[in-house]
């Protein structure tokens, strides 16, 4: 098992923003997410501590322009990690997104897809064409239930997946190489306000790197998750201390 930290873009553990600047922390003090309008949004709880309520209107997401310093992989490994809890599957919801209406803007969407009743994984290659895998193995998600998913991009083998909780991963060929879109970077929306979640999100990391079965089945921890620091590996305390200092919920 590598260490956690070990390629590790960025980690959110959505349990804390700033009121005042209506921003999204880091936990490793890089890149802090901007809320859409500053309202939509609460804390709540979740498996390992706290997590971000999202009410479902257009103005309950974060993100941001991230071209230069968020997840935008285009064609290599990468993985995210992230728990959802589903309040409503009346219509999709998202989860994360680098996707605008454009086709060259397009770059991936993790998702609860409601015409198939799954979480989904969508790629985008060249022009814009995407590539989905529904997590079958799973079946069909229930509502006020944490799921933790793990999406992940494989650029050698052109391979992508999904895998929830500890059921087997549901992967298929992408039948080409990954585009790297321009869209900015949000979390619980696409298209800054489609599809906005209602549910809650806590815990979301992503790794310029596939993640290992053995770290799945770590940071899923027999359903109760993990918060940070991830416990596993080295980390410099003096490089996270600024956000320990200020971990609380507000």
């Amino acid at each position: 098992m590598n260490s956690l930290y070990s390629k590790l873009v960025d980690y959110y553990p959505m349990d804390y923003w700033h009121t005042d600047s209506d921003q999204l922390d880091s936990a490793l003090g890089y890149v802090e997410l901007a809320m859409g309008a500053g309202t939509g949004v609460s804390v709540s709880t979740g498996p390992s501590g706290s997590a971000i309520a999202f009410d479902g209107t257009a103005n309950s997401w974060f993100g941001g322009s991230l071209a230069d310093d968020g997840p935008d992989f285009g064609d290599i490994d990468f993985s995210f990690g992230i728990w959802v809890f589903l309040t409503s599957t009346a219509a999709d919801r998202i989860i994360l997104a680098k996707e605008w209406s454009a086709a060259a803007t397009k770059e991936y969407r993790l998702y609860y897809n409601q015409a198939a009743d799954r979480f989904r994984w969508t790629v985008y290659k060249a022009g814009g064409v995407g590539v989905s895998i529904d997590a079958d193995n799973l079946g069909a998600p229930a509502t006020n239930r944490w799921y933790f998913i793990r999406a992940y991009h494989d650029a050698a083998n052109d391979d992508m997946g999904i895998q929830v909780n500890l059921n087997a991963v549901d992967n298929g060929a992408t039948g080409g190489a990954m585009q790297e879109g321009t869209a900015d970077f949000e979390v619980s929306v696409w298209d800054s306000g489609s599809n906005a979640m209602i549910g809650r999100l806590t815990q979301l990391g992503y790794w310029q790197r596939l993640l290992e079965q053995q770290e799945h089945a770590y940071l899923y921890n027999n359903g109760r998750g993990r918060t940070w620091p991830l416990g596993f590996g080295r980390y410099d305390p003096l490089q996270h201390n600024r956000r320990l200092r200020r971990r609380r919920v507000s």
